[in-house]
């Protein structure tokens, strides 16, 4: 066993060698921290010298342990369980997961149940069975770096998901010690740089240091999972590439990492940040070489919440399926007897009123809360309208409770009054009650407060928007937009309509923000779109018939279920990498008008349907058009590099995408290029063209 190795490995753990009493076949180490005096004999085989080495420590003080290590690779591993892998670690992990599920569990007063969720890998066939978790977990023991991205709109299993990743691995997977944050958004600038420097000092012992606890994370063997990592955008960042200066800040911090075999999990809502060219170049011009895996959450599935019973009750009452795909309204009526179900489904429009009417009056009895259930809804609706006009997501509880006071005094004297005179709480005691209120829970590793989950948030956040002297530019940040839309999926129809007419002509809503606005709140899409381009979306149960509704669009990494296509609604448009479930596709003219690139429909017979594009003519043009696809699978140094099929077809003129994804097909079949998802890359062959040209 080399020596100098040894050595190193030591000094790296704060250890310094005593060379008085080592030697070529005793190495002896000792660490002196605080109140702390230990050391390490590592020896060849045990005798006489090393014996009296340890008396001689022993009588001195220190905490002795006597080892003999085969290889370098058996001292790692033992200094990296002693120092990291603690049972005190592992408590701490396991603690974590516990008080968010008892969290979730307090809401509806039934045990928390984590719902494994589907999900698109990017770049991996879809494998509607696996389970994310283990899907996730099993990348973490891979050789070389990676970037785990996990996305999904608001409220739908994000940090569910990351709360089940550490629980498993503090569970399963012994070699690994995780280091896990939130991220909320308060009135303070933070710096996410110093974010995470905090996380990674106070995460662990004082014995260790930060350059150590880098070290090891670069080692793969202490994974990094950052759960919103979106929190700390603001509305300027939200706009995708052409704010991505903003946001590489953030990722350059992550890049440092990702060496060797780190790994690191950011989760957040779907954004235009991960599926835009910007990315992809930072990740070229990074230094360090890494993977990167993109998970896309779906929405939930009923079938995987409620028992063969309630689907049925839901059939019957053909309440729509839109109406309640949210896992809180799900996990809601997971929780209902039979008979509740049955109450609950027959009046639908009223089971979201009907969750909140359980909680609050859970609540009520849980801190002998003399408070209607109304007025506890305006209280916290209050405290949302306040959180909305300082843009932040949690905060202190301090500031949480000056905000309650503020926003609500004359009802809270008048809530104070309503007790008895030897009952009755101070002001400052009634806030801190409901600081501790079911709907807030704690955000972040520091002591902030925020809304359990994003349901309740946005609901409260939509119910401030509609009202008629409520001013939609004040909200500064599209993700409070975002979470407003999503949660009043499941309102009133009334209510949906007033929040569409508020946020259809936000100056910051794209073409995508537009789509995705009316089919939430409207369920269909009347709009009409020219130029565009869609990512990353999953939509159900509308019709595309509405003749030339999409002009030379692109749809990138979508999925369609359900949905009736009219050739005519259509005008040069393309498909990359979509699926397509039980989808129809009909057209009166002999031409096709889309254009599908490595799209799947699971033998629904879309594809079939849609046909063979026309056959791409020898022309001056389209030796052009060949030219630059080829050159744009290049980097700056002319060297292959993979590429977002849909960013070059955003690339090409306008009237010339047609003609780009038929040559992108043909040269598919000719083996000049491979296309992977949405992601094409030369191909040996395709590299020869290339330097031919």
């Amino acid at each position: 066993m080399n020596i100098k190795i040894l050595d190193k490995l030591y000094l790296r753990y704060g250890y310094t060698i005593n060379n008085k009493l080592s030697s070529n076949f005793v190495r002896v180490y000792t660490l002196n921290k605080g109140v702390y005096f230990g050391a390490d004999i590592i020896i060849n085989k045990e005798g006489e010298e090393c014996q009296s080495i340890l008396r001689q420590l022993s009588d001195a003080g220190y905490a002795c342990r006597l080892k003999v290590f085969q290889s370098i690779e058996e001292g790692e591993k033992f200094l990296f369980d002693s120092f990291f892998h603690s049972s005190q670690l592992i408590e701490r992990l396991q603690n974590k997961y516990k008080a968010f599920a008892h969290a979730q569990t307090e809401i509806l007063k039934v045990n928390y149940e984590y719902i494994p969720v589907s999900y698109l890998l990017e770049n991996e066939e879809f494998k509607p069975d696996k389970n994310i978790v283990n899907s996730v977990i099993s990348k973490l023991t891979d050789k070389g770096a990676q970037l785990i991205i996990i996305e999904a709109a608001a409220g739908y299993g994000k940090t569910c998901t990351s709360y089940e990743i550490i629980n498993k691995i503090s569970l399963d997977v012994k070699d690994l010690s995780p280091i896990f944050t939130e991220l909320s958004r308060d009135r303070r600038a933070a710096i996410f740089k110093h974010i995470l420097q905090d996380v990674i000092v106070n995460e662990f012992h004082s014995l260790l240091d930060e350059e150590l606890v880098i070290h090891e994370i670069q080692n793969g063997k202490i994974p990094l999972i950052i759960d919103g990592f979106d929190e700390l955008l603001s509305k300027e960042q939200d706009k995708g590439n052409s704010e991505f200066e903003q946001v590489e800040t953030m990722l350059s911090t992550i890049g440092d990492l990702l060496v060797n075999n780190a790994k690191i999990i950011i989760t957040g809502r779907k954004t235009a940040i991960f599926s835009g060219d910007s990315f992809m170049n930072w990740i070229d011009a990074n230094p360090n070489e890494f993977a990167v895996n993109r998970y896309l959450l779906n929405p939930p599935r009923i079938e995987d919440w409620l028992d063969d019973y309630k689907l049925e009750k839901v059939k019957e009452n053909e309440i729509p399926i839109n109406q309640i795909s949210n896992p809180v309204l799900l996990a809601f009526l997971r929780s209902l007897s039979k008979s509740a179900f049955d109450k609950t489904v027959n009046t639908p429009n009223q089971i979201v009123d009907r969750y909140f009417d359980t909680i609050l009056d859970r609540e009520q009895e849980r801190q002998q809360l003399n408070i209607e259930a109304n007025e506890q809804l305006n209280i916290f609706r209050r405290l949302a309208d306040a959180m909305i006009e300082f843009d932040i997501t949690a905060d202190s509880k301090v500031w949480i409770k000056e905000l309650l006071l503020d926003r609500n005094y004359e009802l809270l004297e008048k809530i104070r009054k309503s007790y008895s005179i030897s009952k009755r709480p101070s002001l400052d005691e009634l806030t801190n009650t409901l600081s501790n209120h079911a709907l807030l829970d704690r955000k972040g590793n520091k002591d902030n407060v925020g809304f359990i989950n994003d349901f309740i948030f946005g609901t409260f956040i939509g119910q401030n928007i509609i009202k008629p002297a409520f001013d939609i530019n004040n909200v500064r940040s599209k993700h409070m937009i975002e979470l407003a839309i999503t949660a009043f999926q499941f309102q009133i129809e009334v209510n949906k309509n007033k929040l569409y007419e508020k946020v259809t002509n936000l100056v910051f809503f794209q073409n995508q923000d537009k789509l995705l606005t009316e089919y939430v709140l409207r369920n269909t899409i009347l709009q009409k779109f020219e130029n565009a381009t869609f990512n990353d979306f999953s939509i159900s149960h509308v019709d595309f018939n509405i003749d030339e509704q999409f002009t030379r669009c692109v749809f990138a990494n979508c999925t369609f279920e359900n949905i009736s296509f009219s050739n005519e609604a259509f005008v040069e448009t393309s498909f990359v990498n979509c699926v397509f479930t039980q989808c129809s596709f009909t057209k009166v003219s002999v031409d096709t008008n889309i254009y599908l690139l490595n799209c799947n429909d699971y033998s629904c017979g879309f594809i079939n349907s849609v046909g063979e594009s026309r056959i791409v003519e020898d022309s001056e043009q389209n030796t052009t058009l060949s030219e630059f696809i080829l050159r744009k699978l290049l980097n700056s140094a002319n060297r292959p590099r993979h590429r977002r099929v849909s960013i070059i077809l955003n690339e090409t003129k306008v009237e010339e995408r047609g003609q780009l994804s038929k040559l992108i097909n043909k040269f598919k079949t000719e083996n000049l290029i491979k296309v992977n998802g949405d992601y094409a890359f030369l191909t040996e062959l395709g590299i020869q063209k290339v330097n031919n040209l």
